[in-house]
């Protein structure tokens, strides 16, 4: 404790003290003197206490200061500042979760069914699908597996199309062809002039998609088209 410190407190008690003695001995002080004597007292002891208390606090920071600046201290800060920076930020994490989990990401829809061609020499039918990208990052649809099933029957040849690069938060349509034999057409037509309508599943279909990311080669997965629904010739 300061010189200063104990000063100014001990000054303020014995002012207080004095004023205390006085007043029950003589009995005739003007009140108003007294209370003026007695807030200079207590200002100077406070004025002490809270010189005091400021030093103790600066003395706290220096010892804290000194702490942080000891080698084990600042390994442990340097260690946690390594830690920050080779830890994942948010934006990895999702990358990493939405590649990881690329199906659950990609939504796809019907659009239309196309039955112009099925006529023809060579005969085959289409269909348009859109897809929603709702990964944080741009897919590109490079090709599809498998082939339609027309009232169950596998068809013969396997569906094709073309690219199609869809942003992140966007949605795209790919256009799918499916070559048809004569038998598969004439069963078409059979079924539509006696039900009106059959089953076409494009359910064992699967899209190859792959995630860009700039100066990645990630790997195309496979995601079910997981469309099924019975449709008629217009």
């Amino acid at each position: 404790m300061k010189k200063e410190n104990v000063r100014f407190i001990f000054v303020g008690i014995g002012i207080n003290l004095i004023f205390l003695i006085l007043n029950v001995t003589l009995k005739d002080i003007p009140t108003v003197i007294a209370i003026i004597v007695y807030i200079v007292g207590s200002l100077l002891i406070l004025y002490g206490l809270i010189y005091q208390f400021t030093t103790i606090m600066k003395i706290w920071e220096v010892i804290m200061d000194i702490r942080f600046r000891l080698p084990f201290f600042l390994i442990k800060r340097g260690e946690s500042h390594k830690d920050n920076i080779e830890a994942p930020s948010w934006i990895q994490e999702v990358l990493h979760s939405d590649k990881n989990e690329l199906g659950n990401r990609i939504h796809i829809f019907r659009e239309r069914w196309f039955f112009d061609n099925i006529r023809a020499t060579e005969p085959f039918m289409e269909v348009i699908i859109r897809i929603v990208n709702a990964a944080v990052f741009p897919i590109i649809v490079e090709s599809v597996e498998g082939s339609f099933q027309i009232q169950g029957t596998k068809c013969n040849w396997d569906a094709t199309m073309y690219g199609s690069r869809i942003p992140h938060g966007d949605a795209g349509n790919v256009r799918i062809y499916q070559r048809l034999l004569k038998e598969t057409v004439d069963m078409m037509i059979k079924l539509q002039n006696e039900r009106n309508r059959f089953m076409v599943g494009l359910d064992t279909c699967r899209l190859m998609i792959r995630a860009e990311e700039p100066g990645v080669e990630n790997k195309p997965i496979k995601i079910s088209i997981g469309i099924r629904e019975q449709v008629s010739i217009t």
